[in-house]
């Protein structure tokens, strides 16, 4: 049993890796208009300081985020900690990289740079890594101000819920890191340090954070804070320097949401949809069991079986030949003689052996799946149809020849039976509940399951993950339940419009299906997954519409007919990634970066809230809308008890 589970969920962790190709490839192939990719004004390092794999890790995927929404990639610049220890080696890293993009001739300011601190989880926090760190945060601000730029300091910490002590550690060590830095500044009359912006692995609920999520609100909070925007005021008490005479609220939170067509919780639900569609060999709701024509038969294979067997000048089977053997005196060696003679010359080549079990099988298999296109879901009813599909299996044409009215006579007719029935023999053989055939067969079949739970399950742990970064918004009319039941709609009305290609489509689908349970390979559960899962993508891939579409056309008719499902949805997944005691004022406006065309219906109606502060920054293509809640500021014992 442990051992099925483990299997289970290798199988699921398999997939779940070609489920990230799959997205990755539907992502690159709807990347974002160019015209909405922002301009920054300052240069901003992004500075990770966690563990050697969690910063390489964290590194990807802010190049990833910054790809997205930056139109020069170059004007935010990634540097890791593990590569850096001292102040001095931090600042030669900055300045190597400011130096570079001067040559380069970005456009963007070198007088003033912004540098984010963004320590990760496994971040080091002992009193040697707190002395280091603090150095190099005096180290670089002194050095840049002797090259006259000033540093803006924007820090970020992310957190585990569950371990109080270690959060109130790093809080504290923050806290004094930034105060530090901020002494440091007004020695020269300069506020440098923004509040810290802590993101736990939890949110308000308790639900959890993926490291994706906490990526995009960094950088979307970064991108937004570095724009020119409309009513930027709004959001700026929060965001800007901590100044001597303010209270000690050093923290906030944040949390960003992405508006426009969800390519990959679509792609998701579409692989689902179609998988199942399949599955069900396009819903059917009878089994194909009963339009069995019982195709081995009819096979080269049986035939050159059939033709060692003597034949008639008719070409039909001819037991004639029986009345060669002379007779004995002796009827018991006669009798012995005879059936030696049936066998040796007709039943031994009809013999039901494993061999022509397994030939039978591969054939019904075919036939079954590829002949009459049963549905995969039907194959767990062979067993409750196995009688009638025996009672129906054909009987073979025998030609007797009744010559003497002796044992050979009686031994003919016999004989002619036998061969008659050999079909439902093998058939009967071959679906004994109690036969190796059978166990094998429940055994492939309970494997099959298995691979279906565990692209299932991949496609709702990725889905769950997406759910994070992407708003999926119900746009099939008010009417369709939820997300699976719209993909449901679309593959039927894809259906309706593509047949020969889902059909063809099909085709491949049911050869791996067949190929399953005649090979007698072991541990192929992953690999056929994935087979299946690019089979699959092979009608969703290219299926979506283009992201403008989507949000003029879909996020417009949502927006006209229930727009009160966008406010929905955005309260339920803007919720600040942490716990904060007390919790969070819900009486209090929301501060929100929004990022979108000024034209679009939905952005309108965001816009048009009284409940939300907002600085604007409008595009002019119409294929997202960004958002970025930001909470008020709040101390540090608002985040731990004492």
């Amino acid at each position: 049993m442990e051992e099925s589970l483990y299997q289970a969920e290798n199988n699921t962790k398999v997939i779940e890796k070609k489920l990230e190709s799959i997205l990755n490839d539907a992502e690159e192939q709807r990347g974002f208009n160019s015209q909405n990719f922002l301009s920054l004004e300052t240069m901003i390092f992004i500075w990770i300081i966690g563990s050697e794999t969690s910063s390489k890790n964290a590194e990807l995927l802010f190049k990833k985020e910054i790809k997205k929404i930056v139109s020069d990639t170059r004007t935010v610049q990634v540097i890791s900690d593990w590569e850096k220890t001292t102040g001095e080696e931090v600042y030669s890293a900055f300045s190597k990289r400011i130096n570079q993009a001067s040559q380069d001739y970005l456009d963007v300011r070198f007088d003033r740079i912004l540098i984010c601190p963004i320590f990760l989880t496994d971040c080091l926090c002992g009193e040697e890594d707190e002395r280091r760190m603090t150095e190099a945060w005096i180290t670089v601000q002194t050095e840049m101000r002797k090259r006259q730029r000033t540093v803006e300091w924007h820090p970020f910490l992310m957190l585990e819920d569950d371990k109080v002590d270690l959060t109130k550690h790093k809080i504290k060590m923050l806290r004094r890191q930034m105060e530090c830095v901020m002494e440091n500044g007004r020695k020269n009359y300069l506020e440098c340090c923004c509040p810290c912006c802590v993101i736990s692995d939890v949110n308000e609920n308790g639900h959890k954070i993926s490291l994706e999520q906490k990526i995009k609100t960094i950088t979307m909070l970064m991108v937004f804070q570095d724009t020119d925007c409309e009513n930027k005021e709004k959001t700026q008490n929060i965001l800007l320097p901590v100044k001597s005479n303010e209270n000690k609220e050093y923290f906030f939170t944040a949390r960003a949401i992405s508006v426009c067509e969800p390519v990959k919780s679509l792609t998701l639900n579409r692989l689902l949809a179609v998988n199942e569609y399949y599955r069900s060999a396009g819903r059917r709701r009878s089994t194909a069991f009963e339009k069995m024509q019982y195709n081995y038969f009819q096979s080269s294979l049986w035939k050159k079986r059939i033709e060692k067997i003597p034949h008639g000048p008719d070409g039909k089977i001819w037991t004639a030949a029986i009345y060669s053997v002379i007779p004995n005196i002796d009827m018991q060696k006669f009798e012995k003689r005879l059936k030696k003679f049936a066998n040796d010359y007709y039943l031994s080549r009809i013999k039901v052996t494993e061999e022509l079990i397994k030939e039978w099988w591969n054939s019904f298999i075919d036939e079954y799946l590829l002949n009459l296109n049963g549905a995969v879901d039907h194959l767990g009813m062979l067993e409750e149809k196995a009688q009638k599909i025996v009672e129906k299996s054909p009987m073979l044409s025998v030609q007797p020849g009744g010559f003497y009215p002796d044992l050979r006579q009686s031994c003919e007719e016999w004989l002619v039976r036998e061969i008659r029935q050999a079909p439902g023999r093998i058939i009967e053989e071959g679906l004994a509940p109690e036969k190796e055939n059978m166990k094998r067969f429940r055994q492939k079949k309970k494997k099959l399951d298995d691979i279906f739970h565990s692209m299932e399950q991949a496609i709702q742990n990725q889905e769950k993950r997406m759910g994070q970064t992407e708003l999926l918004l119900n746009t099939g009319g008010g009417f369709v339940a939820d997300a699976q039941e719209e993909a449901r709609r679309w593959i039927e009305e894809y259906n309706n419009n593509n047949p020969r290609e889902v059909i063809e489509i099909f085709h491949k689908y049911q050869k791996i299906i067949a190929a399953f349970f005649k090979k007698d390979e072991e541990n192929m559960e992953g690999s056929m997954g994935n087979d299946l899962l690019d089979i699959c993508n092979n009608i969703v891939a290219g299926s979506l519409e283009s992201r403008e579409e989507y949000m003029k056309v879909r996020l417009a008719n949502l927006a006209q007919g229930d727009a009160a499902q966008f406010f929905d949805k955005l309260e339920k997944n803007w919720k600040f990634p942490m716990k904060l005691i007390g919790g969070f004022n819900s009486n209090s406006h929301h501060t929100l970066f929004v990022m979108g065309n000024r034209e679009n219906l939905l952005c309108r109606c965001l816009r048009e809230q009284t409940a939300y502060e907002i600085s604007f920054k409008s595009c002019p293509q119409d294929d997202r809308m960004e958002i970025v809640r930001i909470s008020d500021r709040f101390a540090e014992n608002r985040i731990y008890d004492e």
